[in-house]
C-alpha cells in the first residue's frame, strides 16, 4: 500500500523544528524568555536563540528591549490576517454587509476568530464620519464589547479558555457574570455594548453560523449612542439578525 503523500514527500527537516517556536509564541498567554521558549519547543537554548535571531529580522518575532522577552512580530501578524481573509466567509459576506451599510449610517464589519480572540477582517465605514477608527486586525476583547459577548456565547468554551483567562487575570479577578452575558445574547440574538471600550459610542452584534451551525462569524455596527438603536427588537437589532441570516444561509446554514 502506498504511503500517504505527506509521508513519501521530503522535506526541510530544519524548517519543521524551527517552526516550533512559532507555535510555542503562538499559544503563549504573553512573551516568553529564551529559556522559557526553547523549552517550550523542546529544543536546546542555543538553537532556539539562532532561530529567534533570523525570525527577529524576519518580522515574525520581537524581541522586547527591556525584559528581552520573545513575542510574535508585525509580519506574524499580517500572515495570520492574510489567512483569515481567504476563509470563505469573508467572501460570503462582503456583499451582504454592503447592502446592509447602505441603509445605516454606521460603520459594519465583519470578525472572526483569530489566535487572540475576535479579530476584524472586513469593514465598511458609514455615512456618518466618526472621530472613533476600528481598523482591520483589531482584536475585540471578550468582556467589554458586543462583538466579544457574541464570541462568549456561541464559541466553544475550550476554543475561548485561554483568551477568557488572560482577560479575567487583566481585570484584577473583578467579578464578571458570563452567564448573565450569555444569557442575554442568547434571549436578543444579539450583543451590545454601551460606552464599554469608548465613552459616548454604542455596537450591536449578531452572530453568523455556518452549515453545522457553529460561529463562523460576526457582523457588528458601531457608532455614536445616539445613532444605534440597541433595542433588541429596534430596526437596527433586526437588519443585523436578517443580514447574519442571509450570510449563514449562503454559508450552507441547515434550515429548521
Amino acid at each position: 500500500m502506498d504511503k500517504p503523500l505527506k509521508s513519501r514527500q521530503r522535506g526541510i527537516q530544519s524548517v519543521e523544528v524551527g517552526f516550533r517556536l512559532i507555535r510555542a509564541l503562538e499559544v503563549a498567554p504573553g512573551k516568553l524568555s529564551l529559556k522559557a521558549l526553547a523549552e517550550a519547543a523542546d529544543m536546546p537554548t542555543s538553537s532556539a536563540h539562532l532561530y529567534l535571531v533570523s525570525y527577529c529580522r524576519l518580522g515574525l518575532a520581537v524581541q522586547d528591549p527591556i525584559t528581552l522577552r520573545y513575542g510574535l512580530g508585525p509580519y506574524a501578524v499580517q500572515l495570520g490576517l492574510a489567512g483569515l481573509r481567504h476563509l470563505e466567509v469573508t467572501d460570503v459576506a462582503r456583499g451582504y454587509l454592503e447592502e446592509l451599510q447602505a441603509d445605516i449610517p454606521l460603520a459594519v464589519y465583519l470578525s472572526i476568530w483569530g489566535n487572540m480572540g475576535p479579530t476584524i477582517v472586513l469593514k465598511l465605514d458609514g455615512s456618518f464620519q466618526s472621530p472613533l477608527s476600528v481598523r482591520v486586525g483589531y482584536v475585540s476583547p471578550l468582556l467589554s464589547t458586543a462583538t466579544g459577548a457574541v464570541y462568549l456565547t456561541y464559541m466553544p468554551e475550550h476554543e475561548i479558555k485561554r483568551v477568557l483567562e488572560r482577560e479575567l487575570i487583566e481585570r484584577g479577578g473583578q467579578d464578571v457574570d458570563l452567564e448573565a452575558i450569555r444569557k442575554r445574547v442568547r434571549e436578543t440574538g444579539v450583543g451590545i455594548s454601551i460606552g464599554q471600550m469608548n465613552e459616548g459610542y454604542a455596537a450591536v452584534s449578531a452572530p453568523v453560523l455556518n452549515h453545522d451551525d457553529r460561529l463562523a462569524g460576526s457582523i457588528t455596527a458601531l457608532g455614536p449612542h445616539s445613532l444605534v438603536d440597541r433595542s433588541p427588537n429596534g430596526s437596527l437589532t433586526r437588519s443585523l439578525r436578517q443580514t447574519a441570516a442571509r450570510i449563514a444561509s449562503a454559508l450552507g446554514q441547515r434550515k429548521e
